[in-house]
């Protein structure tokens, strides 16, 4: 047997080796022919053409929930204003009425499209991580429970009242300023902004816990005043950007610091 082996080696002949059933298994096994093939080839296209899974993605960006509760809280506002201003005699706090209605398209409807734009337009300038997840939902909440406080106010202590109107506008601005203080982005003095809004609401709430109507007047005003400051300071940064990409776009070299 050994002659026979080693005249098949000096022929130039390979012995084929001698392979344990266990380990077949493992070797590269022959492509599908016929029908199988066919099957093989549908199952695969079926596979690489399914759309990807839904999911819920409200919370992936910072504009689409706060754009979505601005939109749906100036709508519902006005008609439930109207609606208590022409059936319901009661006060607002130690306050008249209309002042629920105007602290709350400030301090409900303005804040939630300023933290909308806010919350992405910060990661764009800073080249941070945008907002999203657990942080923008806890942002969202405290929304929905200053807008819940200020509407039921009376029910709960006062205390309890002003810190859940309070904690939006301190969130929001303890979100914002570690991206803008690691680039050192121009655009700090908008926390400036939001600080004094944050003031101007507390001087507020110290108007209604005392139905100083003088004050709560001069809150509302002042903080009319600093909403189109901050406007102003957005649309300063935006309206130059987007008119400089569409010059670019016509082939133009802007000429915009």
């Amino acid at each position: 047997m050994r002659q026979r082996l080693d005249l098949d080696q000096g022929a130039g002949l390979e012995r084929k080796p001698i392979i344990p059933r266990s380990a077949r298994q493992y070797l590269p096994q022959p492509e599908p022919k016929g029908a199988a093939q066919k099957i093989m080839s549908t199952l695969y296209t079926t596979i690489d053409d399914a759309p990807p899974a839904r999911r819920f993605a409200l919370f992936d960006y910072g504009f689409r929930p706060f754009f979505l509760l601005a939109g749906v809280y100036a709508m519902a506002i006005v008609p439930i204003w109207l609606y208590f201003y022409a059936h319901s005699p009661t006060t607002f706090g130690a306050l008249p009425p209309m002042y629920w209605h105007a602290h709350e398209m400030l301090y409900g409807f303005v804040t939630a499209a300023i933290a909308g734009f806010l919350l992405t337009a910060v990661p764009s300038w800073t080249g941070a991580r945008g907002f999203a997840g657990t942080p923008l939902r806890m942002l969202v909440a405290a929304w929905l429970v200053g807008r819940i406080a200020m509407a039921t106010i009376g029910t709960v202590p006062f205390w309890v009242t002003a810190l859940a109107e309070l904690s939006m506008l301190a969130l929001l601005a303890a979100l914002l300023l570690p991206p803008l203080v690691r680039s050192q982005n121009r655009n700090m003095p908008m926390l400036a902004v939001l600080a004094v809004l944050w003031l101007v609401d507390a001087a507020f709430l110290v108007a209604l816990k005392k139905g100083d109507v003088l004050l709560a007047s001069r809150t509302m005003t002042l903080a009319i005043d600093f909403v189109l400051i901050l406007v102003t300071i957005i649309g300063g940064r935006i309206v130059p950007a987007f008119t400089a990409n569409a010059l670019r776009r016509r082939g133009e070299m802007p000429d915009i610091v």
